[in-house]
């Protein structure tokens, strides 16, 4: 299991119930009666479950090694473990009488004494997907694959040839993935929305064969393959899907038994083929469902909260930009939260108006008066009209933005008195720029198709929206409409085939819910006395961007900046990540967000384009 765009926690299998489950499969796989001797050494490949820290060397943010994780781990140091303590990796070698602690191949020099008893090769964030470790910029299965043979040099090094071949084929093996594939990759991000989910688990199980065939070709005789837990029954996936009383999601726990069930079946197959191999899956699913149903059976008292603050929804990783590469061109080159290389759309738009160099966010900072009566953004990264877009990001939602503006008025009152905020709430100009995300994300009300999505879910939200933002004082408002979707790095990276072209269908989406919404806008400022509502196309001039870049100063429009530019954005894109030498010659800074640049040309094309000046200067 690794992050959830960030979510992330994991469950240990209580010791004892482990060593039970342990000694079965040694039975099972040894060929001595009971009770069968230890294995020379125990090899594991997976994910964060079962990685006591080979994250820590990878250029990733996806790690652990910080308080309070280990708190509970001898001498209370943080290793990398994705837990208080040891992990299962630990409890396998222990249990099988190995030695105590299964370490990370990667990091420190090991000594010879470890290498001969084996190592973990797992890495949090993997999965049997080739795509979910490229999303968090981890080892994939096959790189850990590539680890294992150059592992096989160090130990023919330490041991020679003939023992070093015995232990190779008399060790134990296993693998224990596939959590990521399905919570974080297939269920909350957009990227394989293109699959239902007996697809994505046919890929999944042809992936994780391969690596299985990959595995006894390199020496491997005895395989335990850890099938799926219930995933809809992780803290994070009952706070986001299980509704107030935070019940287990079925949907998730379903597709993490289909994958069990065929993976179960074609385990079978390859043992009738791999010749002298034994592989057997290791169902673990009952046993996780028994120890949340029954917790008091096991010595436990709390089987639906993490242990670490509130237990729902908490994360080593963060979705956010407050990091470097982020800020690189901003004034001061700090990174600010802002999602690009320096200033935003906000930025510009306030600059352009007259009022001031930079808006602020709300939140955060301490703000002087001047600040307070000039404005500020009260927007946040992963929100949308949908109300469950914001959710898996952990973002603001449109509901909790109004509360923010709200709070923003007494505050105001306080610092103006009544007449001067009044004044200033009513002449104010109010920008909503929102709703990509909702179209790439849309894929979570399955039942709909992107029409309805956008009638039933976009359109009336954004209508609601603009009828609060109203009734709260605002009387100047523009909306902007969606961009081509379709031509975000990451769009045509993910389903713009080999060529990389655009997407027809996002960008069909973005142009139907911006005819949708600009007809609506109409009758909505005709309904509401004393209130101007402009539409703000900006698809139009970013198309003419992307096909026009030598007009504007650019040299690459379908690749972001940072990294490959293929789809690092937000945590992928982060301080280890290389950078275009001149960020000026992109328009995308990363694989979703334009650069410092690209606003600022977006935005002067704005201005040219539309009455948003007008719409400003217009009397309440």
């Amino acid at each position: 299991m690794g992050r959830n765009y960030e979510i992330k926690e994991k469950y240990c299998l209580q010791y004892s119930t482990l060593i039970l489950f342990l000694f079965k499969f040694l039975h099972v796989l040894s060929s001595s009666t009971p009770p069968p001797k230890s294995p020379p050494a125990v090899f594991i490949f997976g994910d964060s479950i079962v990685d006591p820290g080979n994250n820590n060397v990878l250029k990733t943010l996806i790690k652990c090694n910080f308080p309070p994780y280990g708190q509970d781990f001898p001498a209370h140091r943080p290793t990398g473990r994705f837990s208080n303590g040891k992990i299962p990796s630990d409890f396998i070698v222990s249990g099988l009488g190995v030695k105590e602690l299964l370490p990370p191949y990667l990091g420190d020099d090991l000594p010879p004494e470890e290498i001969i008893t084996g190592v973990s090769f797992a890495s949090s964030g993997s999965g049997y997907d080739p795509l979910t470790p490229v999303i968090v910029s981890v080892l994939s299965m096959t790189d850990q694959l590539k680890l294992f043979e150059e592992y096989k040099v160090k130990l023919r090094s330490i041991v020679g040839d003939e023992r070093a071949e015995s232990i190779v084929l008399d060790s134990m093996y296993v693998v224990c993935a596939g959590s990521d594939d399905l919570a974080n990759t297939y269920f909350t991000t957009p990227f394989r929305s293109h699959f239902d989910v007996p697809s994505y688990i046919d890929l999944m199980v042809s992936s994780a064969s391969s690596f299985l065939e990959q595995l006894h070709q390199g020496g491997a005789r005895k395989v335990g393959f850890v099938g799926l837990p219930p995933i809809g029954c992780l803290p994070s996936q009952r706070t986001l899907g299980g509704g107030l009383s935070r019940e287990c999601v079925t949907s998730r726990n379903e597709a993490a038994s289909l994958f069990n069930s065929k993976m179960a079946n074609k385990i079978g197959e390859l043992g009738r083929v791999l010749n002298s191999s034994r592989i057997i899956f290791l169902d673990i699913y009952t046993i996780f469902m028994n120890i949340i149903q029954q917790p008091h059976v096991y010595g436990f008292d709390e089987s639906t909260r993490g242990c670490c603050g509130s237990g729902k929804l908490e994360v080593s990783v963060l979705s956010k930009c407050n990091f470097p590469p982020y800020g690189k061109n901003f004034p001061g080159h700090i990174a600010t939260g802002r999602c690009s290389d320096g200033k935003i759309l906000s930025d510009f738009l306030a600059l352009g108006l007259g009022v001031k160099i930079l808006l602020p966010p709300y939140l955060g900072v301490a703000h002087s008066q001047e600040e307070f009566s000039t404005g500020f953004s009260f927007a946040s990264k992963g929100s949308g009209y949908d109300p469950l877009t914001p959710v898996p990001a952990l973002a603001l939602s449109l509901e909790e933005q109004l509360k923010l503006f709200e709070e923003y008025k007494v505050k105001l009152r306080n610092m103006t008195g009544d007449e001067r905020a009044e004044s200033i709430v009513s002449k104010s100009l109010y920008i909503v720029s929102v709703g990509t995300d909702d179209v790439i994300t849309y894929f979570k009300r399955l039942n709909l198709d992107v029409n309805s999505y956008i009638d039933h879910f976009m359109v009336p939200s954004a209508l609601s929206f603009l009828k609060k933002l109203y009734q709260g004082g605002a009387r100047k408002i523009g909306v902007v409409g969606l961009p081509p979707i379709g031509c975000l790095p990451s769009q045509r990276t993910l389903v713009g085939g080999l060529l990389r072209e655009c997407s027809t269908f996002f960008n069909e989406a973005a142009s139907l819910f911006n005819s949708k919404i600009k007809s609506k806008i109409g009758e909505l400022e005709r309904m509401l006395n004393g209130t101007r509502i402009g539409y703000f196309d900006i698809y139009d001039i970013v198309i003419n961007l992307i096909q026009r870049p030598q007009d504007y100063g650019f040299e690459e429009t379908t690749l972001g900046c940072c990294g490959t530019g293929l789809l690092e954005t937000a945590v992928a894109c982060n301080s280890l990540s290389s950078t275009c030498a001149n960020a000026t010659t992109h328009l995308f800074w990363d694989s979703f967000h334009p650069t410092e640049k690209g606003y600022d040309m977006l935005t002067a094309e704005l201005f040219k384009r539309s009455s948003i000046r007008e719409l400003a200067k217009q009397s309440p």
